[in-house]
């Protein structure tokens, strides 16, 4: 009897292993929807006197902008992820899904008991700043790696107010686009879709909404450029860069874009339109798990393309909500999703910068080195042209 007990407690263990161990993203979502209380639910901070809307603000001791998660997983832990994602980067997919995967599975499971054992997370408002000098932003927020809403920095360019979906419909409607999933069109494995660009505008199927992304507009059609004050980027940066994008977003109300990161620097300007951001530090990345992909853009192992899984509810983060003229700071390596709350158009100015990419995550920016799918080097070779081309400096035309 005693023997039957155990070997059926063995079986109970062993099934909870195999289905912790799967890296389907979907099981992880549905799994995770099943074990989660019905009481438990994601906490907005509390109200109290301090934030510009009477709420609070993420902060240290002497009131400065605080780091998110830090301390949230184990150092232990963190290290063990982190190796788990190198060798199964490294390894032939036969090889990782035999010795690495299961491995993956169970060291997830054991970090998401941690995480959930301390309770729900908290969602935090951003900072919005007005006025924000560059000197400033550089000391409070880009070099410690934390996010910031510029409120209203854009809301006097020429921009604003003129480019909106009639205008793009009227005047590049017969462009053609590409659209993906959810990931740039430089990943050579993606599913591409191609449209003409007044298809994206137009579209009012609520079962087939098209999200135009990673779009490279300013290059294809330099002219806009005098509408959008290339040179107040590098003010703000204050330094030298490898290699810059302009990256542009049309996306109807409704669309989405699931948790993913990326090793770029991203000031985001949000031209029309109203988007909600959730933003989540690098110190999660062993939550994440991203998927192997051998890219330069990592997927979270819960994104099922929806904003804010519902996995997440222990985590701490941000939660931004974008108004026409703002731009948002995202730092290299954070994890984010988007939804849009109305027809939206949005410029993602993006710049490879090694030393805030190595502050933020050493592991991710060494294993970007060792991308193909793309090539570091062919991103780079990618930006410069589509630079060159918006500068009309010349340029090759970026495929896509």
């Amino acid at each position: 009897m005693q023997r039957s007990e155990a070997a059926r407690a063995a079986m109970r263990r062993h099934i909870r292993s195999a289905s912790f161990a799967r890296t389907d993203q979907h099981t992880f979502g549905s799994d995770r929807t099943q074990r989660i209380p019905p009481a438990v639910a994601y906490k907005d901070s509390d109200a109290t006197t301090e934030g510009p809307f009477g709420v609070r603000l993420a902060r240290d001791s002497v009131g400065r902008p605080r780091l998110l998660g830090k301390g949230a997983i184990p150092f232990k832990d963190r290290c063990i992820s982190n190796a788990l994602m190198v060798a199964d980067h490294l390894l032939s997919r036969r090889l990782a899904e035999k010795y690495v995967a299961p491995h993956r599975g169970k060291h997830l499971a054991k970090v998401r008991r941690h995480l959930e054992a301390n309770g729900p997370g908290t969602l935090y408002p951003i900072d919005r700043r007005n006025n924000l000098s560059p000197e400033e932003f550089r000391r409070e927020y880009l070099l410690p790696g934390i996010p910031v809403v510029l409120a209203g920095a854009a809301k006097d360019w020429p921009c604003i107010g003129k480019w909106t979906l009639d205008y793009f419909a009227a005047h590049y409607g017969d462009d053609k686009v590409t659209i993906t999933s959810g990931v740039p069109y430089h990943d050579p494995r993606i599913e591409r879709e191609y449209v003409l660009m007044r298809e994206v505008i137009e579209n009012a199927n609520p079962e087939d909404l098209k999200y135009l992304r990673f779009h490279p507009m300013l290059a294809l059609h330099p002219e806009l450029v005098d509408d959008f004050p290339y040179g107040w980027f590098a003010t703000q940066k204050g330094r030298r860069h490898l290699y810059t994008q302009l990256q542009f977003f049309i996306g109807t109300k409704g669309t989405q874009t699931g948790t993913h990161n990326s090793q770029m620097a991203n000031l985001f300007v949000m031209v029309s339109g109203e988007k909600i951001w959730y933003l989540h530090p690098p110190a999660y990345t062993a939550f994440m798990d991203p998927m192997t992909s051998r890219s330069v853009y990592r997927l979270s192992r819960h994104n099922t393309g929806q904003v804010f899984e519902q996995p997440y509810w222990p985590l701490d983060g941000y939660k931004v909500h974008l108004r026409e003229g703002d731009v948002l700071w995202n730092p290299p390596f954070y994890w984010h999703s988007v939804e849009n709350l109305t027809d939206t158009i949005g410029v993602g100015y993006r710049w490879n910068d090694k030393r805030l990419a190595v502050s933020q995550s050493l592991t991710m920016f060494l294993l970007d080195w060792l991308a193909i799918n793309p090539t570091w080097y062919h991103m780079f070779k990618v930006g410069r042209d589509e630079t060159r081309r918006m500068l009309r400096k010349g340029g090759r035309k970026s495929t896509g």
